[in-house]
């Protein structure tokens, strides 16, 4: 859903220069705010393959974390365990909402279309839970899927690696982008500070700065 939603985005641009320096003009006379855009810096052969490994990094968490965490197989109070159709049903969830997650953490502008199309896949996953675990007998089909919703959503291990194992896969990207963010704050109030520095000369003084200087017929006169 995140994909089909988003495609707005494709029109979207980074403002965040414009509403902290509070006209666009100013923007333009600091071109060191556009250094990571006109370089490359955000996305090039380096950045791709970066991410590439970071998405497996998500990848072996995401598996081995809910394999440890049923590594007892006991998932409800009963004493019963599940199958692999549980396990890969729980995999999947905790995917879901760390991708959704990690949406949200390279968002820079939230509107109603971003939160739709976060909140609304990962509520979405849990509804087509819910109804595909219901189908048959009605409908012959997902036989195996019968009941997983009661498997899944009953046992309280699961709940707990909801909240835990999405957000310890997402650390690393968390501290990176509170890092990457500080310093793009940084270089934007370095370019404020130069602009109000630049706002702050009187007109004048700067007519007589920008005129070449004539000397007096007057000795004693500058």
């Amino acid at each position: 859903m995140f994909t089909v939603v988003e495609w707005p985005g494709v029109f979207d641009y980074g403002q965040s220069s414009i509403i902290l320096l509070g006209t666009s003009a100013v923007v333009f006379l600091h071109p060191v705010l556009y250094i990571p855009s006109q370089q490359g810096l955000l996305f090039n052969v380096r950045v791709f393959w970066v991410w590439a490994v970071n998405s497996l990094l998500h990848s072996v968490l995401l598996f081995w974390l809910p394999m440890l965490m049923t590594a007892h197989d006991v998932l409800w109070p009963s004493g019963k365990e599940g199958g692999y159709l549980v396990l890969g049903n729980i995999v999947y969830t905790y995917v879901v909402l760390t991708v959704c997650l990690k949406a949200g953490l390279c968002t820079h502008s939230w509107t109603w279309v971003t939160h739709v199309a976060i909140w609304g896949s990962v509520l979405l996953w849990f509804l087509f839970i819910l109804v595909y675990s219901n189908l048959y007998p009605t409908i012959m089909i997902g036989a195996v899927m019968r009941g997983m919703d009661h498997m899944v959503f009953g046992s309280l291990v699961f709940w707990m690696g909801l909240v835990l194992i999405p957000v310890v896969t997402l650390v690393p990207d968390l501290l990176i982008t509170v890092w990457w963010e500080q310093v793009q704050v940084v270089r934007h109030a370095l370019a404020a500070r130069s602009a109000l520095a630049a706002r702050c000369v009187p007109p004048a003084f700067t007519r007589l700065r920008a005129s070449p200087r004539r000397r007096s017929a007057y000795p004693l006169v500058p």
